[in-house]
């Protein structure tokens, strides 16, 4: 990635904002804003956020203990399966070895 040097220093001392902004925007009307107000509703806004955050990461946690239950019930059903699903086919590989070395080759 290209690395751009960035001035350590900007110097705004002497710029003249009035030249920069248009006639129509210089006059134009602003609303009241109550600044206790809008730091009220951006404090409530914070916490209602952290709120969910909480929230959200609590019930993450009881999925996880609900799966690990969930795992804990049936992983040993299903290994017990396992093992005597290879079971039977370590039996049915022996008896197809049996029978192959039994039969005579066929020319």
């Amino acid at each position: 990635m290209p690395h751009l040097p960035l001035p350590s220093r900007i110097d705004l001392t002497k710029v003249d904002i009035r030249a920069i902004v248009p006639n129509a925007l210089r006059n134009l009307p602003l609303p009241e804003v109550d600044a206790d107000r809008v730091v009220a509703v951006a404090k409530d806004a914070g916490y209602t956020a952290v709120g969910a955050a909480v929230l959200a990461f609590q019930r993450a946690q009881v999925r996880r203990r609900e799966f690990e239950s969930w795992v804990a019930r049936h992983v040993p059903q299903a290994s017990d399966a396992l093992v005597r699903a290879g079971d039977v086919a370590e039996q049915v590989v022996a008896t197809v070895a049996k029978a192959i070395r039994k039969e005579p080759p066929q020319n």
